[in-house]
């Protein structure tokens, strides 16, 4: 039976080691598919395990979400019922009128992502009386996943094979601890986590794709700004931006042919640093002849979409290579217009509600991964970054309630 909230007074005891329990399974679902990502799509051993990984990640995942289900009953809150009932009516709909949808694999694993990924984080992140728990969790793995992304970057640099001169998943992954240790450095200032940003920051930069470095510019951006906020040597900051404004207009240049140099001696060719070097940061990498194919399919339909998938069909299986395009060739412009709008002011609202808090942690560490590249990455059902904003925003709703219930336990 579907609970939408506990109807019962639980003791504190109870709740906090509900809370516990669903912060740790969402935290280990991250931190294990980012870290075997990081290595599968890098060193070449890895790689040839990556589809038994693969399922023993589906075996461990269901064996712990059967515990929780033993542990503390089916729970489901209301608004996340109306979102997944809305999801599969859209897919029973898409495939009625396409009944070949499941023949292109990049759907199917888009598909698998959201049912194995995206959904638990929309059942789970919602029955959360206390943020505090999940952040510090998620803060605690990401220090491991940090070490572990340096380490891959570390096996890379001594000459061990790898899959491709560059990952774009690499970057992908080790970006997640990257901008979650430094939004907790800001609060915490503990210089290990700064340490390890900035080892997660060179090795992203040097062998990882450019679209990360996005999200950490997006991060260190608002850094910038909250201490010109809240900070009391704002003529410090103000006045060291200036210099490293000065000093990237004369000397980047040069620093970055310098760090060509060093790192092609260690055997490592960077494609972030080579596109610096060569001028061409902003190459599309082919992305713009995608979304030219993407926009002029879209003027056959540009009101309703082609339905679930409909980029992946439009490209003849390839990704979209931008959130707005791929959420417009599912669902029409007037329809992704309003998600993104409605994402994005949700995005403001809580955040500057709980701007102080855990939960405004957890909000800024999601925009920052997600936002600044919807134009140039993510999917619409495969971004686990985008549903968990909206997971966020769904306990955001409940958040009060879930906070007066635990207040009144027993």
């Amino acid at each position: 039976m579907t609970q939408m909230i506990i109807s019962q007074p639980y003791s504190s005891t109870y709740i906090d080691r509900l809370d516990r329990s669903i912060s740790f399974i969402v935290v280990f679902q991250i931190t294990a598919l980012l870290i075997k990502n990081m290595f599968v799509t890098t060193l070449q051993f890895a790689a040839n395990y990556n589809s038994y990984l693969n399922e023993l990640m589906y075996v461990v995942m269901g064996a712990i979400y059967l515990r929780f289900l033993v542990c503390y009953g089916f729970r489901l809150k209301l608004m996340t019922v109306f979102v997944l009932l809305i999801c599969l009516i859209f897919w029973l709909v898409s495939f009625v009128f396409n009944s070949s949808l499941l023949q292109y694999s990049y759907l199917r694993s888009a598909l698998v992502t959201f049912l194995v990924y995206c959904v638990p984080l929309l059942i789970f992140i919602p029955l959360l009386h206390n943020p505090d728990r999940l952040m510090d969790i998620l803060y605690k793995y990401s220090r491991f996943s940090a070490v572990m992304a340096i380490l891959c970057w570390v096996l890379v640099m001594t000459g061990m094979p790898t899959v491709a001169d560059y990952s774009m998943s690499y970057g992908k992954a080790a970006v997640v601890p990257c901008v979650v240790l430094f939004v907790r450095y800001l609060k915490d200032k503990r210089r290990t986590d700064l340490v390890l940003f900035m080892g997660c920051t060179v090795a992203i930069m040097t062998f990882g794709s450019r679209w990360p470095l996005l999200s950490i510019a997006a991060a260190i951006s608002y850094g910038v700004i909250r201490y010109l906020a809240i900070g009391k040597k704002k003529v410090l900051i103000i006045l060291l931006l200036l210099l490293l404004v000065i000093g990237y207009q004369y000397y980047s240049e040069h620093v970055i042919l310098l760090i060509q140099r060093v790192i092609a001696n260690m055997g490592i060719n960077s494609r972030t640093i080579n596109l610096l070097v060569s001028g061409e940061i902003a190459y599309s990498s082919g992305r713009t002849e995608i979304h030219d194919t993407l926009i002029l399919k879209l003027n056959e339909s540009p009101l309703i979409g082609f339905g679930a998938g409909g980029a992946y069909i439009a490209l003849n299986d390839e990704l979209a290579h931008s959130f707005i395009l791929d959420a417009s060739m599912n669902f029409g412009y007037p329809l992704a217009i309003a998600i993104v709008i409605g994402s994005a002011f949700l995005t403001v609202r809580y955040f500057w509600k709980n701007r102080f808090s855990s939960y405004g942690e957890l909000i800024i560490v999601y925009t920052c991964l997600f936002w600044p590249k919807i134009a140039v990455g993510e999917s619409f059902w495969s971004s686990d970054k985008f549903w968990m904003l909206i997971s966020l925003f769904i306990l955001g709703h409940y958040m009060k309630r879930n906070i007066e219930e635990k207040e009144n336990t027993i």
